[in-house]
Formats: structure tokens, C-alpha cells, sequence
């Protein structure tokens, strides 16, 4: 979905018709960030409290949760839970919110964090596994 089709969306949703009002929408929604309207429209159906069209501004105040990066977008790891699972069976659950890292970067952390210096100056991972999996909201 591109930013014409999101704002088509949210007019059909608060079933508003004017096309003026639409032009001033999409001039307010011209941003650089790169967002990802999909979510965006996902996030306006679950928190709009009346069927009554809100202002750009309560639109723009969510953009923040949407923005994409290189095609990345860091709220996807939201509702996501990392389990690390140990050499010797023991598992840590961690849970992510509004964390700016991908996944491959939270791996690269973790298998950091979980590593040692051996006795011949090497470095061992205590890691078995790492599993991302998404909560359902």
C-alpha cells in the first residue's frame, strides 16, 4: 500500500468523501521517512475510538511505530520473543519492544554476550539455538 492508497483506506473507513479534505491529507502525510502504510492502517483500525475522521495530526503521532529503514522496518520486532537456548539446556526468554536492531544484529549481540575466551584464546559460544517468535497481539 502507498500513501495514496492508505489515505483512499482511511476515507473509506470513516466514510468521509471530500476531495479537498483528501488533498489536504496527503499534502499533511508528505514525509521523507519511509513508511510502511500497511501497518500504519492496521494500527489506525485497531486504536480509532469513533468512526469519525481524526486529524492528520493523530495520523502523523503514530508514524514513528511505521517507519522503514533500507527496507527494514524496526517496529517489526515488536510482540516478537528471542528464546536463547544454552549448550546445557538452560533457555532465556527475552521479549522486544521498539528495539532498532534487526534480527541478524540481535543475534550478533546475543552470540556476544553468550561467548567466552577458551584456554587456547579462541572464542566459544555457550549457544545452542535462538528462535524469534511472533506473539499474537
Amino acid at each position: 500500500m502507498n500513501r495514496s492508497d492508505f489515505i483512499n483506506e482511511i476515507f473509506k473507513f470513516f466514510k468521509n468523501s471530500d476531495e479537498e479534505l483528501k488533498k489536504s491529507y496527503d499534502l499533511a502525510f508528505s514525509v521523507k521517512q519511509n513508511i510502511n502504510w500497511d501497518k500504519l492502517y492496521q494500527i489506525v483500525l485497531k486504536e480509532a475510538e469513533t468512526r469519525y475522521l481524526p486529524s492528520p495530526k493523530w495520523f502523523i503521532e503514530r508514524f514513528y511505530r511505521c517507519y522503514k529503514q533500507e527496507n527494514y522496518n524496526f517496529y517489526e520486532n515488536n510482540n516478537t520473543k528471542v528464546i536463547v537456548t544454552l549448550l546445557d539446556g538452560y533457555k532465556y526468554d527475552f521479549e522486544l519492544w521498539n528495539c532498532n536492531k534487526s534480527q541478524q544484529e540481535i543475534r550478533e549481540g546475543l552470540k556476544s554476550k553468550f561467548s567466552h575466551i577458551n584456554d587456547l584464546g579462541g572464542v566459544e559460544t555457550a549457544i545452542k539455538d535462538i528462535q524469534f517468535i511472533k506473539i499474537e497481539e
